[in-house]
């Protein structure tokens, strides 16, 4: 990395020791630019100043209809689970009922549907499809609002109407501010709870998130290895995303202290699997949905392809280096 423009920019240039598999790399450059306003990288994009964009749900229509944008979509599939997380540290969500109800109350279909317009899957559970470790009948939560009711109401509050106030903390932005408006809704009409939106601006979300947890938020996780113990591990106690939420579980972390050191290939992934079962059910967080769908990449990007990009790509094309290029 040659450049770190905080919140703006970072550029990539090639090592010139390098040689190992990725290697020789014909880039002598690559640049990300930081933009929090999907709408705005989006017409950054068709002015010519952006070569890959991933495609917002609010601009996929537009997309589609587009003669010229439509021939550069690559189709991707997804590696990372969005969740709403849940500071067990902060009223209500000490209590696991108020939890369970909460992850009855969320609509994941009309949820992936109707705002993110069908991209991705909705899900209950941590590993994405098509990931070691995922388990397609983990599904302990289907939305039920009269069962989320029912939850809460056998917690130690007795019922919705005793429960606190009520406040989704966010990454702001325009788009965002009407997905989250939409949250709300559902908290309304299946719970009947006027929840307080609560916007941040996207670098001080981040930081909240890791220092001061809010009460109720949204963030997600992405794959950086294909291999359970890079999702179930993080929320063993003190792991990087217990300590978001505030969970720890005793029976979860010996289940992952045993997986994590299993040569047994068999019974390691039946290890993480009864841990994941475990960190479904006590609900620290609500799993909502993977993403996947459709990246739009310039015909001047040369290497990027259907058939070269992996789920763990950390940009289209990344595994496949040595023949990444540009030639306008």
């Amino acid at each position: 990395m040659t450049e770190w423009d905080h919140g703006n920019q970072a550029t990539w240039e090639p090592n010139p020791n390098y040689n190992g598999p990725l290697a020789p790399v014909k880039l002598q450059r690559v640049e990300y630019y930081m933009i929090n306003e999907s709408q705005v990288a989006f017409q950054a994009y068709q002015n010519g100043e952006l070569d890959i964009l991933g495609v917002a749900p609010e601009d996929l229509a537009t997309v589609e209809s587009d003669p010229t944008l439509s021939g550069e979509i690559v189709n991707t599939v997804g590696s990372c689970t969005f969740y709403f997380g849940m500071n067990l540290q902060k009223a209500p969500f000490e209590d696991p009922m108020v939890r369970q109800g909460f992850a009855q109350a969320f609509d994941r279909e009309a949820w992936n549907r109707d705002i993110f317009a069908g991209l991705g899957s909705p899900t209950q559970s941590f590993i994405p499809p098509g990931f070691p470790g995922y388990q397609e009948d983990l599904q302990p939560w289907p939305f039920d609002a009269e069962a989320a009711k029912a939850a809460i109401a056998e917690s130690t509050y007795g019922g919705v109407e005793n429960l606190p106030e009520i406040k989704l903390t966010y990454s702001a932005s325009a788009r965002n501010n009407a997905r989250f408006e939409w949250v709300a809704g559902q908290l309304k009409t299946n719970l009947g709870i006027d929840a307080v939106l609560d916007p941040i601006d996207p670098t001080a979300f981040s930081a909240l998130t890791k220092d001061d947890p809010p009460q109720f938020f949204s963030l997600g996780w992405c794959a950086d290895y294909p291999d359970p113990q890079n999702w179930v591990s993080l929320f063993q106690t003190d792991g990087l995303l217990s300590t978001r939420v505030g969970y720890s579980n005793a029976e979860f972390d010996e289940l992952i202290r045993q997986a994590d050191v299993e040569q047994d290939e068999t019974l390691r992934a039946e290890l993480y699997a009864q841990a994941q079962e475990i960190l479904v059910n006590d609900a620290p967080v609500i799993f909502t949905r993977n993403d996947g769908g459709p990246v739009l990449v310039k015909p001047w990007v040369q290497g990027v392809s259907e058939d070269t990009i992996t789920p763990i790509d950390y940009w289209l094309g990344f595994f496949n280096l040595p023949n990444v290029d540009v030639q306008p």
